[in-house]
């Protein structure tokens, strides 16, 4: 059985097109500036995303599309997906995150 694609990682690109992962899209911001990496700060929505089980850089919209899709979230504000929709008890979110697990379901 084919494995459904999930959301695992929010992500970003730097200008010398390097992918960063974390929870929310602050930390992946804040671990390119930490090592010197110029993160593209023109808001363009190419390089603002996630990164899914399959290892592919999806943007959010996309991302929205997965993650309903797999029912890893009930709904999306404005058709794109945001970190917090995923993990914030704000926003229903129902997982947890480990820098190597990706996001996973709250016990």
């Amino acid at each position: 059985m084919k494995e459904r694609e999930t959301i695992k990682h929010a992500a970003i690109k730097t200008l010398d097109n390097w992918t960063f992962i974390g929870k929310c899209h602050a930390d992946c911001f804040y671990k390119a500036i930490n090592i010197g990496k110029e993160p593209d700060l023109s808001n363009k929505a190419e390089d603002q995303g996630f990164v899914t089980n399959k290892g592919r850089f999806v943007t959010r919209d996309v991302g929205a599309k997965i993650a309903l899709r797999s029912k890893q979230c009930v709904r999306v504000c404005g058709g794109i997906l945001c970190s917090e929709d995923l993990w914030s008890h704000e926003h229903n979110g129902r997982f947890s995150y480990c820098e190597i697990k990706g996001y996973y379901l709250k016990d």
